[in-house]
Formats: structure tokens, C-alpha cells, sequence
């Protein structure tokens, strides 16, 4: 996705920036029953599924994936503190990826197994992580199918937006000569002249591998949401 629609702050009229070699889309996950994983144990069907697949590879033995899976399922079972302050039912989860990752899942479909069923717990200091897949010290790869939460604390992107109530983002400081034409007041609405909420809600439908920090409440989820339309984090092609 190349193209970016902005608002001015002051005149509020709505313009598209030019062209650019390649555009950082990050988001956040929040998940809510409309963006459940689908029943039936297999991945959600999406045109990202097969980059997913084939760019790292099958990854560890199923025997081992499996291992990964009902270790960090168990332990939180056992040990997480605050499933009293979510709407997330357990026991549900494990039925839902367990026989779709026994039947054999790509290295990059179970990274993005992992994060998801950490993301359902809402906490962004338990997280799981393929380091490979989603690492923490560099920017992905253009065209990697993965999502960094809000981007990196340290980035190249050269901005710095904040969520707003009617759910733009503004950018508040920007680095002299964006190559994306972005300047102070502008508000970030959407790419190729879709509303970022629309878009956001769509890839992470897709169950990409997830990384980064999120908030706990539903306000703080929000507002990683919206911030992540201008963060530095992953590169997405069409």
C-alpha cells in the first residue's frame, strides 16, 4: 500500500500524498467476537496467508511446535493472574490451534498462532515470540508479513502520531523532508482512500505474526490501534 490519505489540521481537507517506494503499516490487535479466528481449525484465509508460509519456511517438526504450543498454553493456564479482567475463553483457543498446528503449519503460521494467543490475554509483558520471524532490534524486510505493534521504540520513520477521538492520527513531530510528505497537524485517515479502521481490522484478521507492546484497556487498545497507522514497524506489499 503506496498511497496515504492525510488531513490538515487547520483546513481539514482531505489530500493523498504522493507516491513512495514503500509504506510501513503496523497495527495492534485487539480481539472481540467479530474478529474471532475462524472455526474449524485451519488458518484464516487471506491473501497474506501464503507469503505467511513460504517466507520462513515449515520451521521446527510438528512434534516440536506442539510442544511450544501446550507448554505456553498450560503455563498460563496454571500461572496468568488477570484472566479475571478479560473476556477471553481458554480452553476455546487451545481447541481452535491445536489440531489445525497437529495437522502441520509453516514456521511463519505458528509465530502468528503464538503472538494471537498471546494478544488474547491482553497483556503486553506475556507475549511469545519467534525472534526470526518478528525481531525486536530490526526493521522486517519489505514485503515481510508482520506486524509491529505501534513499530519499534527506536525507528526510521521519521513521525510521531497520537490516536484522536474521531480516530485519526495526528502527527505531532516529523523529521525535515518526510519522503511521504508528512508535516506537523496532519492526520492520518487511511491508505489507498480506505479508513484506517476499516484496514486494521482486515489485516489483523489475517493472523500475521504479531510484534511489539500493546495496552490493557480497551482505551489503550484504541489508541495503539490508531497510532499504529504512522508507526515504523513492518512492510507490507500488495
Amino acid at each position: 500500500m503506496r498511497n496515504s490519505i492525510r488531513q490538515r489540521g487547520r483546513n481539514r481537507v482531505h489530500r493523498k500524498l504522493r507516491r513512495a517506494p514503500a509504506l510501513v503499516m503496523v497495527a495492534a490487535l485487539a480481539l472481540t467476537a467479530g474478529l474471532a479466528p475462524q472455526a474449524g481449525g485451519e488458518a484464516p484465509a487471506s491473501k497474506w496467508q501464503a507469503a505467511i508460509d513460504v517466507r520462513w519456511g515449515p520451521g521446527a517438526p510438528t512434534e516440536r511446535k506442539l510442544e511450544l504450543f501446550d507448554q505456553f498454553w498450560k503455563t498460563i493456564d496454571e500461572r496468568f493472574a488477570a484472566f479475571q479482567g478479560i473476556d477471553v475463553d481458554w480452553a476455546a483457543l487451545r481447541d481452535r490451534y491445536r489440531p489445525e498446528i497437529a495437522a502441520g503449519v509453516s514456521r511463519g503460521r505458528f509465530a502468528g498462532i503464538m503472538s494471537h494467543l498471546a494478544l488474547a490475554l491482553r497483556d503486553s509483558h506475556t507475549t511469545a515470540v519467534d525472534r526470526v520471524v518478528a525481531p525486536a532490534a530490526s526493521d522486517p524486510k519489505p514485503g515481510d508479513p508482520v506486524f509491529f505493534i505501534r513499530g519499534r521504540f527506536t525507528s526510521n520513520f521519521g513521525a510521531c502520531a497520537t490516536a484522536q477521538d474521531d480516530g485519526s492520527a495526528l502527527i505531532y513531530d516529523v523529521a525535515p523532508g518526510h519522503p511521504l510528505g508528512l508535516r506537523r497537524g496532519d492526520r492520518i485517515l487511511g491508505y489507498d482512500g480506505r479508513p484506517w479502521p476499516e484496514l486494521y481490522r482486515e489485516l489483523l484478521a489475517a493472523e500475521l505474526p504479531l510484534r511489539g507492546s500493546w495496552g490493557s484497556s480497551p482505551s489503550s487498545f484504541e489508541h495503539s490501534l490508531v497510532q499504529s497507522a504512522a508507526a515504523k514497524g513492518s512492510r507490507l506489499s500488495d
